[in-house]
């Protein structure tokens, strides 16, 4: 979090596929220009460090060369995905990118440059005029990754599954006619992992109520200031989440703790899935190891002014799971 500031206020800093498409909505394309997307090879780091490294890069090497100067029109990069827009000669292009090849820096792009049609992130960017448009882009060896509707998960989180992919399909789809083509696709793949004709009818016909502006739009997440006990998920949960608020007066007598507001506690138990598992034959466990899913219980109410005696927390401390207990056999 605290290099995430200045990665955020780097030249070239792109958030999301979705904060690209609002960039693109104003960039202006004359005659002869290149759409180039790429990826610089390197060393694997984590991200904050890779987008500042790059950034680094970006000013000592990229921005300072005559060629950017005169040539590049645009240029955007998430990580190490690179997007740029070239006025000039395919040539000239070539030889931009081998002098930014030759380096010390372990540093090598390999990049796909078109008059029409380039590939960025989950975006298919194609050239109209002077503008651009988009369109989802899928790799043709993906798989059906989706979720099975027979997982254990949550129902509700099941249920809203197929409403963001079609909320997805709907931001990265310029045309109407991408949009419908790609949701049929879509909804193809949903029915083939199970999902009911009724959800995904449901979800499609919310999201073509929405305004894709109104997808557009940065939504902006809220702090999360709760204070967490987080363990491991068991046949005993429920009894170790009560005792939080049986004991609760033990807890307030540390200093540390005196101070925090019950209605702050969250209490999160992770499910630990063997290693091995994903090696067993039988179909129903494996299912039912599938749901690696966070058990988190309701924070404490302070809604009712009556209270359990020397607890400090109300009579009956509400909690919620995800899903049903699952039996422990392994």
């Amino acid at each position: 979090m605290m290099l995430q500031p200045l990665v955020q206020d780097l030249p070239s800093y792109i958030r999301d596929s979705t904060h690209l498409i609002e960039k693109l909505k104003d960039v202006r394309l004359p005659e002869q220009t290149w759409l180039l997307s790429g990826t610089a090879m390197g060393a694997r780091c984590a991200p904050s460090f890779a987008n500042l490294f790059m950034g680094w890069w970006e000013e000592t090497s990229v921005y300072p060369s005559r060629a950017y100067r005169e040539n590049v029109l645009y240029w955007f990069r998430f990580i190490d995905d690179i997007l740029f827009i070239w006025a000039g000669s395919r040539e000239g292009c070539e030889e931009f990118l081998r002098i930014l090849n030759d380096n010390i820096h372990n540093i090598h792009l390999t990049f796909e440059i078109s008059l029409s049609t380039v590939e960025f992130l989950d975006l298919r960017l194609i050239r109209q005029n002077d503008t651009i448009y988009t369109d989802l882009f899928r790799k043709s060896t993906a798989a059906n990754g989706l979720l099975d509707y027979k997982s254990f998960h949550p129902h509700h989180l099941k249920k809203n599954l197929p409403t963001g992919q079609f909320y997805r399909i709907r931001r990265n789809c310029t045309l109407q006619s991408d949009f419908c083509s790609q949701a049929k696709a879509l909804s193809t793949r949903l029915q083939a992992r199970g999902y009911p004709r009724s959800i995904i009818k449901n979800a499609l016909q919310r999201t073509k109520s929405i305004p894709r502006a109104q997808l557009l739009q940065p939504r902006n997440k809220q702090a999360d200031n709760n204070l967490r006990y987080i363990t491991t998920f068991h046949n005993h949960w429920k009894e170790v989440s009560e005792l939080f608020g049986r004991h609760w007066n033990i807890l307030k007598t540390d200093p540390k703790v005196h101070s925090i507001n019950t209605r702050d506690l969250r209490v999160t138990g992770l499910q630990r899935i063997p290693p091995n598992i994903r090696k067993m034959d039988r179909q129903g466990e494996l299912l039912r190891l599938e749901a690696r899913w966070i058990y988190q219980l309701g924070s404490p109410s302070l809604q009712s002014l009556t209270m359990c005696p020397n607890s400090g927390l109300p009579p009956h401390v509400k909690y919620r799971c995800t899903q049903e207990k699952l039996p422990n056999k392994f």
